[in-house]
């Protein structure tokens, strides 16, 4: 009987280094102008001011339609 499943192989990868902090780095911020996207995204950008200062927030917008 044949087993179609076959066996596979997966190298373990590991994940890149991640930032000890956010300060003092860049946001990017992607509107896909869905309905309320823009309000959603200012309420998060303003909740995450809060916690990290950002040395710059850049908004950019992606059409869905």
């Amino acid at each position: 009987v044949y087993d179609p499943r076959g066996q596979i192989t997966v190298a373990p990868v590991t994940p890149a280094p991640r930032p000890s902090s956010l300060e003092a780095t860049r946001l990017g911020i992607l509107n896909n102008s869905k309905w309320n996207a823009s309000k959603l995204l200012r309420r998060v950008v303003a909740q995450l001011e809060v916690v990290h200062s950002f040395s710059s927030v850049r908004h950019y917008s992606k059409t869905s339609f």
